[in-house]
């Protein structure tokens, strides 16, 4: 199963600018053989959790038209597509992921466990979201869903995993500084679940932050099968779903023999 990821520098304060020059890569991915594609942690915003927001400031929800957008391309190209916005589930606002396929909008995740610190003031923006994440069925196999930090707390991977889950879609905003440590945490996240982890990255210098780009994919069992390094665009990989089922029947995954 072929999956696309893209990584790239978002450069317009407008997220409709950001959608267009989006859906020209979504196109160039399926249009190799993509079936599944992957976008960063907001890939049409640029950092707003960079400050507190101030006293009354609101962003602007695309809510509706985010949809329509991603549900469209995904028809139109037969494909499946990964992305995460903000959107408001009664009067508040959480960071959510959300799963198109072709023919419907398959699944949101809310991402659970927001940062509070410099550069990173998650927590003042949006809430937690309160439903952990479930593996599900897809056109493109069993998923799951994952944000950022939930990924310092593998014991999310490890139920996915437990669920089926082929494979864990992880959209990132990580820096330049913690790659390192993300990378660990990551291939961490592939051992317990014994699932393919897909970890598209922001990309560039935003509010003297240095997204680190790196995007990566881990295959089951924890080896670096993807490194997008500093590259913009698009990238392909095959996954062997196959060899997360084998990972399923080994340990940790599968602790007896029964």
């Amino acid at each position: 199963m072929r999956v696309g990821i893209i990584q790239r520098t978002i450069a317009h304060e407008d997220p409709l600018a950001e959608l267009e020059i989006v859906a020209r890569l979504v196109k160039a991915a399926a249009e190799q053989g993509a079936q599944l594609i992957c976008l960063p942690e907001f890939p049409l915003r640029t950092w707003f959790p960079h400050r507190p927001p101030q006293a009354g400031e609101a962003l602007p929800l695309l809510g509706e038209e985010l949809e329509r957008s991603f549900q469209s391309l995904a028809a139109e190209h037969g494909c499946c597509v990964h992305v995460v916005d903000l959107a408001s589930q009664g009067g508040i606002l959480y960071n959510t992921a959300m799963l198109f396929a072709p023919s419907m909008h398959i699944r949101h995740y809310q991402k659970q466990h927001l940062p509070n610190l410099p550069g990173f003031y998650e927590s003042r923006w949006y809430s937690p979201g309160q439903s952990p994440s479930a593996a599900f069925a897809t056109p493109v196999g069993c998923l799951g869903m994952l944000t950022c930090s939930d990924l310092m707390f593998p014991e999310a991977a490890r139920m996915l995993g437990l669920q089926g889950a082929d494979i864990i879609l992880a959209p990132r905003a990580t820096v330049v500084e913690s790659i390192s440590r993300w990378e660990v945490m990551l291939r961490a996240n592939a051992i317990v679940s014994g699932a393919y982890v897909i970890s598209a990255n922001r990309l560039g210098e935003e509010h003297g932050a240095a997204f680190a780009g790196h995007s990566l994919i881990i295959a089951p069992g924890g080896d670096l099968v993807l490194d997008l390094d500093q590259q913009e665009g698009v990238a392909l990989f095959d996954l062997d779903l196959e060899l997360a089922a084998q990972a399923k029947q080994r340990y940790p995954v599968r602790m007896s023999a029964d």
